[in-house]
């Protein structure tokens, strides 16, 4: 049983040994949209630096939620319940 999802696109660079790889908006969102509804809460961490130079984010690496499309600010923690039995 999955409880949490942690969604984001790669930050990175344009050249050298770190780039990041493509992302798209519309696959976070089928993640986001399947792991809600199996229970799992989901976390939007960032958007990635493919998505943040498609908008034309502020942030190389689309970190500012005010700054996701509204389908996408989500940044729910998990519940856990403990049974404990002593």
């Amino acid at each position: 049983l999955i409880d949490w999802a942690i969604i984001g696109g790669e930050s990175g660079n344009e050249n050298g040994l770190y780039k990041y790889r493509p992302c798209n908006v519309e696959w976070m969102e089928l993640i986001a949209a399947i792991f809600k509804t199996n229970g799992a809460a989901v976390f939007v961490k960032q958007m990635g630096t493919y998505i943040a130079n498609e908008l034309h984010m502020s942030d190389r690496h689309g970190t500012n939620i005010e700054e996701f499309p509204a389908s996408l600010q989500i940044r729910e923690f998990p519940v856990h319940t403990t049974n404990v039995s002593l």
